[in-house]
């Protein structure tokens, strides 16, 4: 199970207690695939708690964001609204089965990696505007363990990856390496602070190296 950590935090408290208030419930609907469905009724009983919360924590969520500018809003709010339907959606369609509580705790377990872990991080990243909006806001290391709780990130493929530092390479997961490259994000190395750049045969051409660093590293 994830448990909640400082590397987490958005630095809001109040936000924050919010969502360790929802990992909670990601940790209920755990021990009900754990321990078995007594009843449709228990597992009721968590998705509305989980759908009033969840309506709570969004406009909270969206009220920071419209304080602080936040330039992503618009497509957060898209999230939150998708997030509701879905709720909505499994709740209708709930059955009296085990099968029901796995899905429930698969979405609510994927819905927090993927949002409040991923998307939210950015809100702290850009009111502290210490990184690019693209950028990831983990270290690799914390990205990959994050990612292991879903993928099996440890029998993937590995590709690597360079910064500005002399001879150090990084491998990164067949998981993490793809949604960069789809989705044109980036991490920055520890030490000299430089963005992570993929090592495809193409930087064995001189020219492409050139262009590569005026557009990374500064």
């Amino acid at each position: 199970m994830l448990e909640w950590s400082n590397e987490f935090s958005i630095k809001n408290a109040y936000l924050d207690n919010q969502h360790k208030q929802l990992l909670q419930y990601v940790a209920d609907a755990y021990n009900l695939t754990k321990n078995g469905v007594k009843n449709k009724e228990s597992l009721l009983l968590l998705i509305n708690k989980i759908l009033e919360y969840s309506k709570e924590h969004f406009r909270d969520e969206e009220s920071y964001m419209q304080r602080i500018n936040y330039p992503l809003l618009k497509k957060h709010k898209e999230s939150h609204q998708k997030m509701i339907a879905t709720i909505h959606k499994i709740r209708a369609n709930l059955g009296d089965s085990q099968k029901d509580s796995i899905e429930v705790y698969s979405f609510l377990k994927n819905w927090l990696l993927n949002h409040i872990l991923q998307e939210d991080k950015k809100i702290e990243a850009y009111r502290s505007r210490l990184i690019d909006i693209n950028e990831i806001p983990y270290t690799l290391e914390q990205q990959t363990q994050i990612l292991a709780q879903t993928y099996n990130v440890q029998q993937e493929q590995q590709h690597i990856y360079i910064c500005l530092c002399p001879l150090k390479e990084f491998e990164v997961c067949d998981t993490l390496h793809k949604s960069m490259q789809i989705n044109q994000t980036l991490l920055r190395c520890k030490t000299c602070k430089q963005p992570l750049v993929f090592k495809d045969i193409k930087l064995d051409d001189e020219k492409h190296f050139d262009a590569l660093a005026k557009k990374y590293f500064h």
